[in-house]
């Protein structure tokens, strides 16, 4: 988070492109580690401090939502460098569907990229763009692309829930699918419950690897 990128922290671009997405609202930095707290602070952003013992990302969420009234959270994880702010001003509007407690948004995974790298977190949609699973193996499986098979999706850093949802859905312990591929959102689908995706045409995919630090570098100096 504190690497910089094109003059900033990482953490700092993140936290604009939140910021532009809706200058209404503040959005807050929530870490456990005084480093990303002191680089939040430095460029005047709202930073709350939260327990080590959380084991993901909508964890501390949830712990930081119990103190806010807003009915719809969301949480961008701080390596979505690239994010664009229109995304994260859109993914509110899926609630307008009663029933849903929770979104994300993925993208078509173009040609060249390696679907094997278990960095990459894969989806699978139905018909009404309700995820069926999430893994960090290539799925669905395919030898090849052709005009029948459905399209391969990656999964973008973003999630945003109902407040309420959030805050039990986080306060339950992990599930067995989420311990074994490392991924907090099988928590909700194991459970039973949907999650929308947005669809969202992006080159890039979250800051993982060295490599998506060379690429995101180069995009950012070069605008």
């Amino acid at each position: 988070m504190l690497i910089e990128v094109a003059g900033k922290t990482v953490l700092q671009h993140v936290w604009e492109r939140a910021r532009d997405a809706n200058p209404e609202t503040e959005p807050i930095i929530a870490t456990d580690d005084e480093r990303v707290a002191d680089a939040g602070r430095r460029f005047k952003a709202r930073v709350v401090m939260t327990s080590s013992k959380h084991l993901c990302g909508s964890e501390r969420v949830a712990a930081v939502a119990k103190n806010l009234e807003s009915e719809i959270i969301v949480n961008l994880q701080a390596d979505e460098l690239l994010i664009d702010p229109g995304l994260i001003a859109k993914l509110p509007g899926l609630f307008d569907d009663p029933g849903l407690q929770m979104a994300t948004a993925v993208t078509p995974l173009s040609a060249g990229l390696d679907v094997n790298n278990p960095s990459l977190v894969k989806a699978v949609l139905d018909d009404r763009q309700n995820v069926l699973y999430f893994s960090r193996l290539p799925i669905p499986f395919s030898g090849s692309q052709n005009k029948d098979q459905p399209a391969m999706y990656g999964h973008l850093g973003i999630y945003a829930f109902r407040r309420d949802f959030l805050l039990e859905m986080f306060a339950r312990p992990q599930s067995s699918l989420e311990k074994m591929e490392k991924l907090e959102q099988l928590r909700v689908l194991q459970a039973g419950y949907r999650i929308r995706a947005k669809i969202w045409p992006s080159e890039y995919l979250g800051l993982n690897t060295l490599e998506d630090l060379a690429r995101a570098r180069k995009i950012l100096e070069g605008q």
